[in-house]
């Protein structure tokens, strides 16, 4: 039997600087609180990936050669269950940081409107493109994670039945498969985000200061 994924999220935070009165400075301020306001998501990512290799232990043991113990058996997938209540709420306190940090950077819309250099003005407009298509991506991630956490579920209660169906077992493992195939790609797309907005942080930056 295919033995499931199990991924985290590996988030990146975006580290900003800068503070003043000017809207260029307001600018680079509304960064600085975003990224403050990311590092409650950054916080879940330990946590989280110790109850994934947690949750894995458990479904390794589950399907070991010895464990033909019905009652063992189901020991352990009330076990699994409760991590994936404990991965949940996790997960949920991530997505939650996130949104707050969205909401705290739309506020950089209207400010924009102010910025009178052009040049600073059209880098600002490529950087909340690349922040926002960030957050789209973020919420993308949320999605596939909540639907590789109920596949889960419904594999431990095929596991915990007297009678398992084991080809129901393999279409749950197919789907969990795939999803964390797709949950890496959107990881992937998600760092490749972040690293872009800091380098258009930096170029912002160096506009504001004239250099």
């Amino acid at each position: 039997m295919k033995k499931k994924s199990i991924v985290s999220f590996m988030t990146v935070s975006v580290l900003l600087t800068g503070c003043g009165g000017s809207p260029e400075e307001k600018a680079i301020t509304i960064f600085e609180k975003t990224a403050k306001t990311e590092e409650e998501s950054v916080k879940q990512q330990e946590p989280l990936k110790k109850l994934e290799n947690k949750e894995l232990k458990i479904y390794e043991e589950m399907m070991a050669p010895s464990k033909k113990d019905k009652k063992q058996w189901g020991i352990l997938t009330k076990k699994a269950k409760k991590n994936l209540e404990e991965r949940k709420e996790k997960v949920s306190a991530e997505q939650e940081a996130m949104k707050n940090a969205a909401d705290e950077f739309s506020k950089i819309r209207e400010l924009k409107k102010q910025v009178d250099n052009k040049r600073v003005r059209s880098q600002l407009n490529e950087l909340i493109r690349t922040m926002e298509a960030r957050y789209e991506e973020h919420q993308k991630i949320g999605k596939l994670y909540y639907k590789i956490l109920a596949e889960n579920k419904k594999l431990y209660t095929i596991l915990g039945k007297e009678k398992t169906n084991l080809g129901k077992v393999e279409e749950r493992i197919t789907n969990i498969n795939q999803d964390s195939e797709k949950l890496k790609t959107a990881n992937k797309r998600f760092n490749q985000l972040t690293q872009t907005v800091n380098k258009q942080k930096k170029l912002l930056e160096k506009l504001i200061n004239g250099k």
